[in-house]
C-alpha cells in the first residue's frame, strides 16, 4: 500500500546478488521514490556496489568508515536523468 517514498535506506549485500537481482532492487525502489529522491546503500565494499552506469545511476560516496573492520562506505545514488536536470 506504499506508493511514494522520500528515501530508501538500504543495508542489503548488493555486492553478493546477480546483477539480474540488483537490477529488479533498484527498479522497484525507484518506482517508490518521489523524484530526486535518494537510494542509500551501505556496504562494506571498496566501490560502488551497482553497476552505476549500466543502471543509469549517478552515485557516490557520502560516508567512509574507516575505524569499521572491515571499512565501509554509504553511498547514495540517483537517477542520471533527474541528477542532470537538476544541475
Amino acid at each position: 500500500g506504499i506508493s511514494k517514498v522520500s528515501a530508501v535506506v538500504s543495508g542489503l549485500p548488493l555486492l553478493a546478488f546477480r546483477k539480474s537481482v540488483q537490477q529488479e532492487i533498484v527498479t522497484a525502489a525507484f518506482a517508490l521514490l518521489e523524484r530526486g529522491a535518494p537510494f542509500i546503500q551501505f556496504t562494506y565494499g571498496p566501490f560502488s556496489p551497482l553497476p552505476r552506469k549500466e543502471f543509469g545511476l549517478v552515485g557516490r560516496v557520502r560516508k567512509r568508515i574507516l575505524s569499521n573492520l572491515p571499512p565501509a562506505s554509504v553511498w547514495v545514488y540517483h537517477r542520471a536523468t533527474e541528477a542532470r536536470a537538476a544541475a
